[in-house]
């Protein structure tokens, strides 16, 4: 695992902390954080501002997420994390064979051995006439 020098801060000062503290019990207030802006992990770089494909829901449907930030607990890179705003999967676009996204749901906390598609995403955005729609591309579909 490789990553950049990054911020570093207390547990405490995240806003996000007691999500933090829900998946990580030896957590806390104290608890130094180094918040890098890429890692990687495996030779596969993620860096903050990347989609990830977490999940699928009820219906089947892909679930994605942009990372916001990126934390390593104590400088020990097995206590990464991705933190992530959850995407609303609109649709599948079969013409695009693309998935549509907008407006996000909540923030997420993910590891990399969770993900579904272990290779970062982006957004692509279309413009038709006045409406703006989000997409998200992956190369390959995972089967469910």
């Amino acid at each position: 695992m490789f990553l950049t020098l990054g911020s570093i801060c207390h547990a405490g000062d995240l806003d996000y902390y007691n999500l933090l503290k829900e998946q990580e019990n030896l957590i806390d207030q104290t608890t130094t954080i180094t918040k890098p802006k890429w890692i990687s992990i495996h030779g596969t770089k993620y860096k903050t501002g990347c989609v990830l494909w977490i999940n699928h829901n009820e219906q089947e449907t892909p679930c994605f997420a942009i990372v916001k930030d990126i934390c390593i607990v104590e400088r020990d890179l097995i206590g990464s994390w991705f933190i992530a705003e959850v995407l609303h999967t609109v649709a599948l676009v079969k013409h695009f064979n693309a998935n549509e996204v907008n407006e996000t749901v909540n923030l997420q906390l993910v590891r990399q051995h969770q993900l579904v598609y272990p290779l970062p995403l982006h957004l692509i955005t279309a413009t038709d006439q006045e409406q703006v729609r989000t997409f998200v591309c992956p190369k390959y579909q995972v089967p469910v």
